[in-house]
């Protein structure tokens, strides 16, 4: 009986001796009221700022000089980094990011053109945003995460004088079947002999 009493009374002097803490954090976090400079400025969840071509693929580090060096080159499905060694002035230097391969394949032609604009068009065509350091003439190239790669088999909508609307479609076709659009709606053809 001793050894039961023993028991039960350890057990209440144990719930007794337990104890809960309970931090609370609330309102220890403070908005950071910081001022910043319009390159450290992130568009806002799910917005894209479109101001200008350079806007969103260029953060530019320093002073621009007033006048920045030309650039008549191209390139035909060049390895990206031969590419944009061609783009960027003598003494300049590239950072990629380690997702981006090297070796992907890219096209441009630029005639006596800045060459940020080339390397901005570049951007624009392939997903890609560069920090441009003026100061240590250095670009530093990471991935367009909102960057959508275009429908290579998207029509291609034009217009004749007369205001019709036609669509050219890249779409392989067999000789002997084709669509033709009559009043928005897409028709198949089919050519027999």
């Amino acid at each position: 009986m001793k050894k039961v009493l023993v028991f039960i009374s350890s057990m209440v002097i144990a719930n007794i001796a337990s104890a809960s803490f309970f931090i609370d954090y609330q309102g220890l976090e403070r908005p950071d009221t910081r001022p910043v400079s319009k390159g450290q400025v992130i568009s806002p969840n799910g917005f894209k700022l479109l101001t200008d071509d350079m806007e969103g693929i260029v953060i530019e580090v320093g002073d621009r000089p007033t006048s920045i060096v030309l650039n008549t080159d191209f390139a035909d499905d060049t390895a990206f980094k031969y590419a944009v060694g061609a783009i960027m002035p003598e003494g300049w230097s590239a950072y990629v990011d380690e997702r981006i391969s090297g070796l992907k394949r890219i096209s441009y032609s630029s005639e006596q053109e800045p060459w940020l604009n080339v390397l901005v068009r570049v951007g624009a065509e392939y997903g890609y945003k560069y920090i441009v350091n003026w100061e240590q003439n250095i670009v530093q190239i990471s991935e367009d995460n909102n960057y959508v790669a275009p429908d290579l088999n998207a029509p291609i909508a034009t217009s004749s004088k007369s205001g019709a609307n036609y669509y050219i479609y890249k779409t392989q076709q067999t000789l002997d079947k084709g669509y033709m659009i009559i009043d928005g709606e897409m028709v198949e053809i089919k050519i027999e002999n």
